[in-house]
């Protein structure tokens, strides 16, 4: 996602609260200022596809206002909890 973000093209990542941190410090590692996140209660790994997708609904406004919002609002509010 930081070489995406580097050429100029939008992520964001769904990411469990307990890895916020974490996805902060990474984004460091990597070069990158800033990478947006949208913020779920629980780790998505491993469920089911139809069991994904409440969690992704409940941020999908968030991802869409976070992948086409400039860099530094998208960022800000994309953080928030």
């Amino acid at each position: 996602m930081a070489e995406l973000e580097k050429a100029g093209v939008p992520t964001a990542g769904i990411v469990d609260r307990t890895f916020e941190k974490n996805w902060q410090a990474s984004s460091k590692v990597f070069g990158v200022k800033v990478l947006r996140k949208l913020l779920v209660p629980r780790p998505l790994v491993g469920l089911k596809p139809e069991d994904v997708h409440p969690f992704v609904d409940a941020v999908f406004e968030e991802l869409v206002s976070a992948l086409t919002a400039p860099m530094e609002a998208a960022a800000t509010d994309a953080t928030a909890d």
